[in-house]
């Protein structure tokens, strides 16, 4: 009996030890039908496939539970297609791919999952699902038809990093990192050209420290941030300097936060400019400036909290020099505490509306010629009004309504 259970021991300790070795490397190089199918049940995985040109490419790796998991494919031209998916725990995935009708999937199921997808050229697309914890993605995708989907989800996420860039032609991403009780999520997408669209949707109502940055250089620009949760910062520009111009064209914005201490500024540079900025909650502050052709802003601000702060300028001038502007509008709402408003439209078909409900409000109001025309609406508190709207077709109302009122026009 003693000598049975020690063979099984050392039965077990052998199985073991060679269940820890699984490695698998597939190297089909150049032509035709390739197709690599590697699946791995058990402890130390580790997967490469290389395949490379004009073939009919194919790869799929699954690595399942508790390992190491660690995996790389590498396909060259023609009708790539790659999916791994590892399931818990030292997840890594790297996936390249260069010629025609790429595509990528990775699914990594928990733990310190990582993932970094490279496609070159025609059909680009890539999917990257990582359920928590310790993620962290990038995609890289240079020209056609990209796409790009990262979702890093999680009810109590953590640390989530996404990273994207897209150079040209028919871009498009989407991020969604997060559940309700959702912590440090990070975001950073870059596009340079063509016909742009970008959503990041990050966080819950127990969220807490999100940032997202969007930078797109030109064509049919598209973006929605949506944020929920405590310590928001949006950034988007749109018209990024690229090392030779800023650029934008059919540039169109919308960011939503909801929580407290939001914080969102959007730059548009040029041409069918928009956007609309909506923070729910307490402490917000917005920035918008829109430099050229038929800009308008609307920002809302609204929350029985304190210090809402908002800045719009269309067009500036640059030593007496007006640059931009053009067929300017601009609306902001604020609904309590320690309003602030400032707009500044040197120049065109300008036209501002700012209300502001409760307490401290202050409105600072500057339309330097043109087709002006201006109303500003402050209920009850600190009021006070500065307008100067210097020539052309001027127009202005402006009502207080509070104990302190007070304002100044000039036009």
């Amino acid at each position: 009996m003693k000598k049975l259970y020690a063979l099984l021991t050392i039965i077990f300790f052998v199985t073991g030890f060679v269940y820890a070795q699984n490695y698998s490397d597939v190297n089909q190089i150049s032509g035709d039908g390739n197709d690599a199918d590697v699946t791995q049940i058990g402890d130390g995985h580790q997967s490469y496939i290389t395949q490379q040109g004009a073939g009919n490419n194919d790869a799929t790796v699954y690595q399942y539970y508790n390992g190491w998991n660690y995996s790389d494919i590498y396909q060259d031209g023609w009708n790539n297609d790659a999916y791994i998916y590892q399931q818990w725990q030292d997840n890594n995935s790297d996936i390249d791919q260069f010629g025609e009708d790429n595509d990528a999937w990775v699914t990594q199921e928990r733990w310190n999952s990582i993932s970094i997808i490279l496609q070159d050229g025609q059909n680009n697309d890539a999917n990257v699902q990582q359920y928590d914890p310790f993620t962290t993605s990038e995609i890289e995708q240079i020209g056609d038809n990209n796409d790009a989907d990262v979702l890093q989800d999680g009810f109590y996420a953590e640390w989530s990093f996404s990273d994207i860039n897209q150079y040209g032609n028919n871009n498009d991403a989407n991020v969604t990192q997060g559940g309700d009780y959702s912590l440090n999520l990070h975001s950073y997408i870059e596009v340079m050209g063509d016909d742009n669209n970008q959503d990041v949707d990050q966080g819950g109502v127990n969220g807490y420290m999100q940032d997202s940055d969007i930078f797109v250089t030109g064509d049919d620009n598209n973006a929605d941030v949506l944020q929920r949760g405590e310590n928001q910062y949006s950034y988007i520009i749109q018209g990024f300097w690229d090392g030779y111009s800023n650029i934008s064209n059919n540039s169109q914005a919308d960011v939503q936060q909801y929580g407290s201490w939001q914080w969102s500024g959007v730059w548009q540079n040029g041409e069918d400019n928009q956007a609309d900025v909506e923070q729910y909650g307490t402490s917000n502050f917005s920035d918008v400036s829109q430099v050229g052709i038929d800009n308008s802003a609307n920002v809302e601000q609204d929350g029985w909290g304190d210090g809402n702060q908002s800045i719009v300028a269309q067009g500036f001038e640059y030593f007496w020099i007006t640059v931009g502007s053009d067929d300017n509008t601009a609306d902001v709402y604020q609904f309590g505490e320690y309003n602030t408003s400032d707009i500044w439209q040197p120049g065109d078909g300008n036209n501002a509306d700012i209300y502001q409900e409760g307490f401290y409000n202050t409105s600072n109001l500057y339309q330097s010629g043109d087709d002006n025309n201006s109303d500003v609406f402050q209920i009850v508190e600190g009021n006070y009004s500065y307008l100067d709207q210097s020539g052309d077709d001027n127009n202005a109302d402006v009502y207080q309504e509070g104990p302190y009122n007070m304002s100044d026009l000039l036009q």
